[in-house]
This record gives C-alpha cells, structure tokens and sequence, in this order.
C-alpha cells in the first residue's frame, strides 16, 4: 500500500526520510489517551484493593493480585514516559503534571527522569556519549584495560541478579530519591525528586494509616519490585541485542543510531498491550513523539520496518550475555568469547577496520567486485556460526577490510548493487544458506514467497548476471495466480525481486 512512497527512501538518507513519513503519526487523540489512562489506573488501584482485602480476610492466596498489579504498574510508567515526551496529550502542561502524579506511583521523580531520559534519547549508540540514563556498556578494549578488581566489578554490575534484582531495587528505591548526576543542574532536579518524596512519603502514612504497616509492605513492596525489575528487563533488551549500533562521531548519527540502535521486541499481544507498546522501541527512538498506542499502526502502514532490530521473547534471553561492545566486529558479544579471544585482533587506528588472519573463518565466497577493485565476499565464523560480508577495499585507497553481519548490510539502506548480488548469491537454491529458519524469524518477502508456493505457484527464478527475474513455464492454481498478481506484481522492482530470490531456481527443475 506504501510501495510508492517506501521507493523513495532507498535514494538518499533513508532514516531521515523515515522521519518525515513518522510525523504524520506523531498527533494523539485526546480521548484516547484518557482512555489508556483509564483502563490503566483503574485497574492497578482495584487490584491493589483486592490484595488488602485478601490479606485482611486471611486468603493470603490473594497476594497473587500483586503479579497483575506489578503488570499495570508497569504500564503506568510506559504512560509516564509518554507524558516525558509530550505525546499522550501533546499538550505540555497536561503531559507534565500527569507525569509528575504518575510519578509518584512509580517512585520515578518526572522532571527529574525526563531530563537524564532526553539526554539518553540525544546520545543513544555514541561511544563518546555513554553514562547518562543508559545501561554501562563497555567496550572488548576498555574491559580489557582495567585492573582485576575493575573487571570484577563490571562482571557484577552485569550479572543478571544484580541488573534486573538488586539493581531494579536500588534505583526505585534509593538511587531516585536524589537527583544523583545532576545535583548541580540547578534547581529542578532537586525540586522534582524532593516534591515526589514528600508526596509517597504522605501517601504511604496514609495507607499505612489505614491498612497497616505489614499487609502496606506484603502488597505494595513486591508490586514496586517485580514492576522495576520487568522495567529494567525491557530497557535492557531494547539496546542490549547482538546487532545494536554503536559508533563514534563523526561516523555516529542521530537518524541511523536510532533506527539501528534500539530493537524491535517482537512480544505477544497480551505483552505488547501490558508494556504500552514499548517494544517498537525503534520506532519510538526515531521519532519519540508518536504515542504509544499509533506505533502499532506505524509497523501495520510499514511492515519493512517490523524486521529491522527484531527479537523474539525467546532471542530475547540470550540477550544477558552480551556484555561488551566490539568496535571491529560491530556487535555485543560475550565475556566469554572476549576472554578466550575468539575476536581477537591487532589494534587499528580505524574502528571499522579488521585483520582477516586473526578470525577463524570458513566458506569464503566472492559476491561483487567493483571496477575500481574492491571486492565483496560472504564468510562463515567457524566460531560462532555466524555469517559476515567481507569488503575488501582497492589498494589505492588503502586495501582496508570491513566486516559486517549479513542481516546488517543487507537491511543497510540505500540498497546497492552489492546488496542485490549477495541476494542472488543467497538465492540460487530458493532458500538462504541457513535452513531451518522458525516462522517468527522469516521476513516478509520471504512470507510472501513461501505463501505463494504453498498455492501452487508455479514461477521460477532466474538469475542473469545477478539480476533476478522469473519464468512460468506451465499454468498454476488460479489462487496462486491472484496471489502473485495482488501481492507481489503490485511491489516496485527492487522489492519484487526480494520476494522472488526466495523461489525456486530454473536448475533446481
């Protein structure tokens, strides 16, 4: 449906083209918004009720309440962090003050957050730019340059009961109820967190007042925890991925970073509804003043962008390892794979520059070459499995290598000719190299080609000189041919040829 206007963006800047298309989501409907807040609030207050009531009439089985409770907790903080970006009303004063009110339910001082919030949204994926409102990530370099009681300290901050059970805890519970980074930022920070303190503290003597000390603890302690821990799980896992982006100016951009450098966390509907949609966390960085409840109409106008950052709840898991940022290789690996030096590689003034010698590799295969002489090649890290592009720059210009992960430069826009060749390449046997791929993994054109096989399609691939191209040499199911003719012959010739490198090749008959 947007196959006109998406063409566009494979020309110049593609992000910031995506920009401009993302503000016309960015206005939000007032009673919507009340309505979220509603459906939000009400329910956490009732929830919290119905715990005390349990505990008062000794069915102490109703602590259970305090799992929903925690859950809409959680997705009253997603509400605050909207207010912080002045999109669930677009109007400031109201965004601010239901901010601040909401703050008080999640121990989060507004103003206070909002501000260390914009700097991490200003500076997300700059290496030269880390500290302020982001999870510490160090780089294989600097991990490997401090003392052993540094590395120490940094495997202990990262281990997983101490960033998403003690840490959570700390945060909510103490490191907010001071304005810790900004105590000489002048007078608001103080304000904010020193006004959201004497409001839970006169909440929580009230409550205290009328409920009792012990059943105030047994339900609202638990609630605040496991709703900070599932907090933080989230904001982990939506920059903590393997192929996140960090870079270093002047190579960093606004656009790019945001785009490439925060996951798609592909959660199942329930999730997606309870978190406030905060998974499309790509979206959100790229243009932050969409509300919450459009970024699903955002990914339905565009699907392309589904696939870009995406992780599945499963994928997500594996995500606690990735600890350390390799500049060469461009992504998060493990603590493991540093230490054994799985990666390891000559120091390099150039970042983005690797020695082939000093990675293991496999199944080295040339795609491109260019007629200035650079070459392209796909490789396999008999290590870890994993497949790379390998560009080889012509000696004039300094005979660098680069490598990238093949999902990266693939999905890296504008689109090239390289990029169309390593398609054909992936292509020729119907199916990228790595089989087995799980549904929820497969892209959309790969979706598209597979269902059209499964009608009965008949069409062929065919690759000349890396262009692709399809024969029908006998008719098909009449399904399949209204299929293709309203799904895939509607598409421009760039994504046509995405779905159809997908089909079976000519010498496959």
């Amino acid at each position: 449906m947007n196959a006109t206007m998406t063409a566009g963006l494979r020309g110049g800047d593609p992000e910031k083209a995506w920009l401009k298309i993302l503000s016309g989501y960015r206005k939000p409907v007032v009673s919507r918004s009340l309505y979220e807040l509603a459906v939000t609030l009400i329910p956490f207050v009732v929830l919290w009720a119905a715990a005390w009531a349990a505990i008062h009439f000794n069915y102490w089985i109703g602590l259970i309440l305090v799992l929903p409770a925690a859950g809409f907790l959680l997705r009253l903080f997603m509400l605050q962090h909207d207010c912080g970006h002045g999109s669930l009303f677009a109007r400031r004063r109201w965004d601010d003050w239901t901010g601040r009110a909401l703050g008080v339910l999640t121990l989060t001082p507004y103003d206070y957050w909002r501000r260390a919030h914009a700097e991490h949204h200003a500076s997300a994926g700059n290496l030269d730019e880390r500290g302020v409102g982001d999870i510490t990530t160090l780089t294989v370099a600097e991990y490997r340059a401090l003392t052993p009681r540094g590395k120490l300290g940094y495997r202990l901050y990262r281990h997983p009961l101490v960033m998403f059970g003690v840490g959570p805890a700390f945060l909510f519970l103490i490191k907010q109820r001071l304005p810790f980074g900004m105590m000489r930022s002048g007078a608001l920070p103080w304000i904010s967190t020193m006004a959201t303190n004497a409001v839970v503290a006169a909440l929580a003597v009230l409550l205290v007042w009328a409920v009792g000390i012990v059943p105030f603890l047994l339900i609202h302690l638990p609630i605040v925890l496991l709703a900070g821990s599932a907090g933080v799980w989230l904001f982990y896992v939506q920059h903590q991925f393997e192929d996140t982006h960090w870079s270093r100016p002047p190579e960093w951009a606004f656009p790019h970073a945001a785009m490439h450098g925060a996951s798609h966390y592909d959660l199942p509907r329930p999730l997606r509804w309870m978190t406030g949609n905060i998974g499309m966390h790509h979206v959100h960085h790229l243009s932050s003043r969409v509300p919450f409840y459009r970024l699903p109409e955002v990914l339905r106008d565009y699907p392309e962008l589904a696939d870009i950052g995406r992780i599945s709840l499963r994928e997500s898991l594996g995500c606690v390892k990735l600890v350390l940022w390799d500049e060469a290789a461009q992504r998060l690996i493990s603590l493991r794979e540093a230490e054994e030096g799985i990666y390891q590689r000559a120091p390099s003034a150039d970042p983005a520059h690797i020695n082939q010698k000093d990675i293991i590799m496999d199944k080295l295969q040339e795609f491109a070459a260019s007629a200035n002489g650079d070459r392209w090649l796909l490789e396999k890290d008999a290590a870890s499995g994993k497949s790379f592009v390998l560009h080889k720059a012509n000696l004039p210009s300094g005979g660098h290598e680069t490598r990238t992960p093949v999902e990266t430069f693939l999905a890296r826009e504008p689109f090239t000719p390289e990029r169309d060749a390593l398609l054909a390449l992936l292509g020729t046997d119907g199916k990228p190299e790595a089989s087995g791929e799980r549904d929820d993994e497969k892209t959309p054109s790969l979706k598209l080609a597979e269902e059209y096989l499964r009608l009965g399609g008949r069409r062929r691939a065919k690759v000349d000189d890396n262009i692709v191209s399809t024969r029908k040499w006998e008719d098909e199911p009449a399904e399949a041919e209204a299929f293709w003719k309203e799904n895939i012959e509607t598409m421009d010739d760039k994504q046509r040829q995405e779905v159809e490198v997908h089909l079976p090749s000519m010498s496959d008959d």
